[in-house]
């Protein structure tokens, strides 16, 4: 799932834009039953705002906690599908150094 209050670890860094960038992150959420984590997102997201500046100062491999996302869509006639583009408007970097919070299913 992709939603406010999740955890991502970023994969890859497309693209750093003058007013967005592009990155790959995975979303991963505890099986209390297996006490196993399951990924339950992945794939690129635009950041836009305050998670793109945010982003100016993060790396492949660091982890962030989305504040607030949306998701928007496009039709495309040719080819008969729609395709849905999450995006990250805030975020909170998370600092390996700090104390490591009992919900963070990465930490």
């Amino acid at each position: 799932m992709f939603a406010n209050g999740y955890y991502a670890k970023i994969w890859e860094i497309k693209k750093i834009a003058d007013k967005y960038s592009d990155v790959r992150i995975s979303i991963s959420v505890k099986d209390k039953k297996t006490d196993q984590y399951d990924q339950t997102f992945g794939g690129f997201v635009r950041l836009v705002g305050q998670a793109h500046e945010q982003m100016k100062y993060l790396s492949e491999g660091d982890k962030f906690k989305i504040v607030r996302c949306g998701v928007k869509n496009h039709y495309d006639k040719d080819k008969k599908t729609t395709y849905w583009d999450p995006v990250v408007f805030e975020m909170d970097a998370i600092d390996p150094a700090d104390p490591k919070p009992e919900d963070n299913p990465f930490l």
